[in-house]
């Protein structure tokens, strides 16, 4: 079952890449409206959209809330406050082919998130001391691949393969996760950009297959929009070269594998999908180091737990749960491309008129 997986992601990567190469078209006048470079490849970024990140390390910690949880099987509710929800990522994005031509980029992510119900009392529910004593943790690696037509045209697809869970068992295939977004997208003009496509995720805690619509606009000098719709929105506005404030609204999805003995002697799985509410402000610290902070709000969607993740499952959950909405707060450093080597790499790929 796990080789199947991989070998029918990877096979729909490389035929939608194979397929781009296939796909290209020209227009003179597009250089001069700024929609391609001088070699006639279309450039998909909108300018004022932020930088870059090569590097990111993430600590987020969500406030005090109340948990509302009910056993099915057991018919037996519980309640609770958990006192500390941490959770720590780095994420790492290595450029492997840059060319304008086609771009592929390899990321690498790790995040592990840990719940705190009581510092001193000792919990008598099996679930909320299952998860106060380990961490739900993710491994992965994502490649992105880019590939621009001549035109104004282009083509993008990400695959994300991970491990996330307890890692209570020995075998990493119980954890195994992947994902696949394809956008085939349209350079309208200057300052506009918009796509339509498809996301295999767990962006809603499940996998399920979603239609996507992107869009990116350059509103103004120091104003811009940018949304994958309907997972995310994104309004920017960059007070100067090293001042960024943002407001963003999305929906953040994970699953995870989890133990909980007694209450089953096989993996769950948690189906966990967040809706963010955010402001968050960047600045420059030293040219290629940024800094950024952020506060914002979680609603939950779900936080359920089933003995089976398949793609189309009408089984009840196991395990239910209600978490109180609640704040949150987040500090972020991250590394963007020095100036110098933007400019020369601008000067050599003909991006600068």
């Amino acid at each position: 079952m796990f080789d199947i997986k991989i070998n029918n992601i990877v096979f729909i990567f490389f035929f939608l890449t194979a397929f781009a190469f296939g796909q290209e078209s020209q227009d003179s006048s597009f250089f001069e409206d700024g929609i391609c470079d001088r070699e006639g490849y279309c450039v998909p970024r909108i300018s004022g959209l932020g930088k870059a990140k090569g590097l990111e390390i993430n600590y987020r910690n969500i406030f005090k809330y109340a948990i509302d949880t009910r056993l099915v099987d057991q018919d037996t509710s519980y309640s609770d406050y958990i006192n500390r929800d941490r959770k720590v990522g780095v994420k790492i994005k290595i450029p492997i082919l840059y060319r304008n031509s086609f771009k592929l980029i390899l990321g690498l992510q790790y995040a592990s998130e840990e719940f705190k119900f009581k510092e001193q009392e000792v919990i008598s529910n099996s679930f909320y001391a299952a998860l106060n004593r380990k961490p739900l943790q993710s491994f992965g690696t994502t490649v992105y691949a880019t590939k621009p037509f001549i035109g104004n045209k282009y083509l993008f697809v990400r695959a994300n393969f991970r491990v996330s869970g307890d890692f209570s068992q020995n075998s990493l295939e119980d954890y195994f996760k992947s994902s696949v977004s394809v956008l085939y997208g349209t350079r309208k003009n200057s300052t506009f950009a918009w796509g339509v496509g498809a996301s295999y995720s767990y962006t809603f805690g499940q996998q399920l297959i979603i239609p996507v619509v992107s869009l990116a606009k350059q509103l103004s000098h120091k104003w811009s929009f940018d949304a994958l719709l309907p997972v995310r929105m994104k309004l920017r506005y960059s007070g100067n070269a090293k001042n960024a404030f943002e407001l963003e609204t999305k929906i953040s999805g994970e699953n995870y594998n989890i133990t909980l003995e007694p209450i089953a002697d096989h993996n769950l799985f948690i189906q966990r999908s967040d809706w963010l509410f955010t402001a968050k402000y960047e600045r420059e610290i030293y040219d290629f180091i940024w800094f950024g902070a952020s506060v914002g709000n979680r609603y939950n969607l779900s936080f359920d737990l089933y003995e089976k993740n398949a793609f189309i499952s009408r089984a009840a959950p196991v395990i239910t749960n209600h978490l109180m909405n609640t704040f949150f707060a987040e500090v972020s450093l991250f590394l963007v491309p020095p100036k110098k080597m933007v400019e020369k790499f601008d000067k050599k790929n003909n991006y600068d008129k």
